[in-house]
């Protein structure tokens, strides 16, 4: 069996997370710094975590290593996930129909995939079922979408950017309206963003630099959330500092950048976000020490819990109960 991922030596160099549905509510795949991918998942929204899954206890075939990770729920709400080998190469995975457990996996290059820098994936509604984007060695925005579960994957297509505009980073999220926004960081960590104008349809312009007046930042993930809001986003500034804004409605405006210590563990390098089959948000965070903390809703759209670190260690968040 795979090593179980460290919290103190060995950091995440790429998470993701997605609502699952089935046999389970959410699950976070990690891929740390030895190239192991990792998985941990909430059976129902109230049950306890599982124990650390290594790379041989989910899907058949594939690479041993990888060194980027995304994941997207489908129409159907099986889950699919993606990711680069050490080559860059793509490779893909998805749910079978009995949930919680995976097919084969299916690459190199999955869907004539050129090799790539990033990947993000999102679910859609209307006429899609999940769009993929990738970030390519020239470092063009691309993407390719699925229009219904079962159908081919279109092929992949350059996406409108603004002019010159090179993205390193993206996170996308449906914003409880229907309609999915995207985010994406250029080369001078600046923030953009273009959103559905109808779910599964077409798109507004790119929005930026500095989006609703973001600063630089080095690291962003989106969810959505359920009851009376829409959207949220979180992003790591240049002090390593959790910062976050959010949609006061489903679909409607966006409230402000909180700059405020979200008290993340020692500074945050890599963040991921997804709400659970209940619509509570879950934040998974990597601290510059190599902490992995979990940080969770008390509710959909509520107030939220003390961070909590992951895999035994003893390391006590400073917002933790005493």
């Amino acid at each position: 069996m795979a090593d179980k991922p460290s919290t103190t030596g060995e950091r995440f160099r790429s998470i993701t997370a997605c609502e699952t549905a089935g046999k389970r509510s959410v699950q976070f795949w990690g891929i740390d710094y030895r190239n192991q991918i990792s998985t941990i998942f909430r059976d129902a929204p109230t049950s306890a975590w599982s124990g650390w899954l290594g790379r041989e206890d989910f899907g058949i075939g594939g690479p041993s290593q990888f060194t980027s990770v995304c994941v997207a729920q489908l129409e159907n709400f099986r889950v699919q996930l993606w990711a680069l080998d050490q080559k860059q190469q793509l490779w893909s995975i998805c749910e079978s129909y009995q949930r919680g457990t995976w097919e084969k996996w299916e690459g190199p290059n999955w869907n004539n995939a050129p090799r790539l820098n990033f990947i993000c994936g999102c679910q859609h509604t209307g006429n899609r079922s999940a769009s993929l984007w990738g970030i390519d060695q020239d470092y063009n925005l691309i993407s390719c979408y699925q229009s219904k579960f079962g159908k081919p994957w279109s092929k992949w297509a350059p996406s409108g950017v603004p002019d010159k505009t090179k993205f390193v980073y993206l996170t996308a999220a449906q914003q409880n309206d229907g309609r999915v926004q995207l985010w994406g960081l250029d080369m001078a960590l600046q923030l953009w963003s273009c959103w559905e104008l109808l779910g599964g349809g077409n798109w507004t312009e790119w929005h930026g630099p500095n989006w609703e007046g973001a600063p630089k930042l080095l690291a962003i993930a989106a969810a959505k959330q359920s009851g009376n809001r829409g959207a949220a986003i979180w992003a790591i500034d240049r002090d390593y500092k959790l910062i976050s804004n959010y949609q006061e409605t489903p679909g409607g405006n966006w409230n402000r950048w909180y700059l405020k210590d979200w008290n993340e563990p020692f500074g945050a390098t890599k963040i991921a976000a997804a709400s659970d089959s209940k619509g509570v948000v879950h934040l998974w965070a990597v601290s510059q020490i190599g902490f992995l903390s979990r940080k969770s809703q008390l509710g959909p759209g509520s107030d939220w819990k003390p961070w909590e670190v992951l895999a035994g260690s003893s390391y006590v968040p400073p917002d933790a109960p005493h």
